[in-house]
């Protein structure tokens, strides 16, 4: 809350106050990371297992173009 933080920020000195704000974004910064990181994560699982695999037939022709493509 705004009245709690004016409490603890008004006795420090200018620099102090800075080093605190410092140290509450720097926290936040990782806590936020971590969480974006957790959901990528997540999402990374989710579309792997939604990948469906290759159809053999569209696989198969792909590979005969590459052959006559080849020879």
């Amino acid at each position: 809350s705004k009245a709690l933080s004016e409490e603890i920020l008004n006795p420090l000195s200018a620099q102090q106050k800075i080093e605190v704000l410092k140290l509450y974004y720097d926290s936040q910064r990782k806590l936020l990371n971590k969480l974006l990181e957790e959901k990528r994560i997540e999402q990374a699982i989710i579309e792997i297992s939604t990948i469906e695999p290759p159809k053999q037939d569209k696989h198969q022709s792909s590979k005969i173009k590459l052959w006559e493509l080849c020879s």
